[in-house]
């Protein structure tokens, strides 16, 4: 199963070729009638990212109006306690825009 996690990243930890860092889930929206309710304590992924990839958003997340879209691969992680997701792929809402931008025909 892979997952997309978007949002502001916590605090960055550099370690040997990658980067740790944390991202923290907000409250699910209206569900469809007859599913339980979620738990309303917010669920908090310890999200690994290669260190070149972090290179990749680095500059762009220190725009605080930019969020980071990371695509990856999610564990349980007994030492935490908690889910890991594994990263294979990151970007930026507005990287992924000046992209979509330079790739448009006729612009």
């Amino acid at each position: 199963m892979k997952v997309t996690l978007i949002g502001r990243p916590g605090r960055v930890i550099e370690k040997a070729g990658y980067v740790l860092t944390s991202m923290t889930g907000k409250p699910a929206p209206a569900l469809p009638k007859g599913l339980p309710a979620p738990p309303q304590t917010p669920t908090v992924y310890t999200v690994y990212i290669a260190l070149k990839q972090w290179r990749s958003v680095v500059e762009a997340l220190a725009d605080a109006e930019d969020v980071l879209i990371a695509e990856g691969y999610p564990a349980y992680d007994p030492e935490l306690e908690g889910l890991a997701v594994f990263v294979t792929a990151v970007t930026t809402k507005k990287l992924q825009a000046a992209k979509r931008q330079q790739q448009a025909p006729g612009v």
